[in-house]
């Protein structure tokens, strides 16, 4: 996926709802640390007006992988997508400088869904780096069951697929043993740089799991 793109696909989703209040109630934990809250533009006054995204939910192992990320925080919507911009452009540039390439899409991982708003994003690489510049981490994620929400549609109405996710965990008697995190499969931009029909646009919502005995 081409970084540039990504940033033009954040910013978009982020600004067009910095005027929206954020109505959906966050996803209560299943134990005491871990959050699955959706996304901080999720709104659903915004998914009752639109045609209802595409959701396929698997149950998988997911793979180890090292994620190369940075953390930040912004005190508005506005401020996200700024700061979301300048870490991949970041991260992009270091994986440059050290002669390596991001083996996959960017991801990211949510922690409030009001302001202030903290969040990491990062990219996978094949192995860890040497050496890390300063405010750059790297943690191996993976070898988890997971429920992972194929989502197709509107980014700012991906709390339905949170939704979905946690009604399937206490269906099954399952419970989270991390956060949630967010995978930006598809390119939303197409060859001549116009954004693409939502519908057509994936991003995989993927929540580690274990059976409650």
């Amino acid at each position: 996926m081409k970084f540039h793109h990504i940033l033009i696909i954040l910013f978009y989703f982020f600004t067009i709802n910095t005027s929206c209040k954020s109505k959906n109630s966050k996803l209560a934990a299943q134990n005491d640390s871990i959050k699955l809250h959706a996304p901080v533009v999720d709104t659903m006054d915004k998914a009752r007006q639109l045609k209802a995204p595409v959701i396929n939910i698997e149950d998988t192992v997911t793979a180890k992988q090292y994620i190369i990320y940075t953390k930040d925080s912004a005190a508005n919507i506005a401020g996200v997508s700024k700061k979301i911009a300048t870490s991949l452009s970041g991260l992009s540039s270091f994986l440059k400088t050290n002669k390596m390439k991001a083996v996959g899409p960017p991801m990211a991982w949510y922690k409030t869904n009001k302001a202030p708003y903290f969040f990491e994003i990062g990219l996978p690489v094949a192995k860890k780096p040497a050496k890390l510049m300063k405010a750059f981490f790297v943690k191996e994620i993976g070898a988890d069951s997971a429920l992972v929400a194929h989502f197709f549609g509107p980014y700012e109405i991906t709390g339905v697929a949170y939704d979905a996710l946690k009604e399937r965990l206490v269906s099954q008697n399952r419970k989270a043993v991390s956060a949630p995190y967010e995978i930006y499969v598809s390119d939303p931009i197409d060859e001549k740089g116009n954004l693409k029909n939502p519908y057509k646009v994936q991003t995989d919502i993927v929540m580690p799991y274990k059976k409650i005995k």
